[in-house]
């Protein structure tokens, strides 16, 4: 755990460079637009999407832009979908527990999530998360019937723009621990799901170099901009959809 002992040794730095960050970072709104409805035509399937700022769509400014949009759009090319958007901006995993214990919602066959990065910035430690994980998937499983449930991974905190070095660096590591966290999880529990998205981030970050790749970021070098959204919805839709055709046929 070679970044806790970074931590140790520069977390003066470290939270001065988190308190610049904060005051200083461009706070973008929550997508506008509806957070249900039905879409297509075909077998009924019923989606929640649930969790932090990515799944409210910062970053874009209408939920046809965002996950939800791509997301729905795309399973409704063969299904007939009925959606909800459960999401806020700075939830992490223990603020949707307590959120979702509260609601009297609906049944729903599949839930997408997009949580860990607000996790990743408290002290909370990766195998406490796991454990947050787990009550969770109890809860949508008890509570909403979901009969599969899709993590989205941590995205590579480690190339988010907005972070300065060794600030960046350190997240980054402790992001990786929590995929790593969330990958043993999810393999454990056969009605769970993974959704990788950390091919698409870019790997260069557009501040350090003259020659500037195309980001998938926003413009608050924090969150997704529109065509990581469309992948992230794309990618989750095709695994969706293919674990529902397998257990068709078993």
């Amino acid at each position: 755990m070679s970044h806790y002992l970074v931590l140790l040794l520069l977390a003066p730095l470290l939270a001065l460079q988190g308190l610049y960050v904060r005051r200083t970072s461009l706070v973008l709104p929550e997508a506008a637009g509806e957070r249900a409805g039905s879409i297509g035509k075909g077998e009924k399937l019923k989606v929640l999407i649930a969790g932090d700022s990515a799944a409210a769509g910062v970053g874009v400014d209408n939920q046809e832009r965002a996950l939800t949009g791509y997301l729905t759009r795309e399973l409704a090319k063969e299904h007939c979908v009925t959606w909800a958007l459960i999401a806020k901006s700075g939830s992490n995993t223990h603020d949707l527990i307590q959120h979702l214990s509260k609601v009297k919602g609906d049944k729903f066959d599949v839930v997408l999530l997009s949580l860990g990065v607000n996790d990743v910035l408290t002290p909370l430690s990766a195998s406490k998360w796991q454990g947050q994980l787990g009550q969770l998937t109890q809860v949508l499983h008890h509570e909403f019937g979901a009969k599969q449930v899709w993590f989205t991974s941590v995205p590579p905190m480690e190339r988010f723009p907005l972070l300065p070095q060794p600030l960046r660096w350190f997240l980054g590591r402790r992001a990786q621990e929590f995929n790593r966290a969330l990958t043993a999880y999810v393999e454990q529990d056969e009605c769970c799901g993974l959704v990788d998205l950390s091919i698409y981030v870019p790997k260069r970050d557009p501040y350090s170099s003259k020659s500037v790749e195309v980001s998938a970021m926003a413009a608050d070098g924090f969150h997704p901009d529109e065509s990581l959204y469309q992948l992230w919805g794309s990618s989750a839709a095709r695994v969706i959809d293919k674990q529902i055709k397998l257990n068709s046929v078993a």
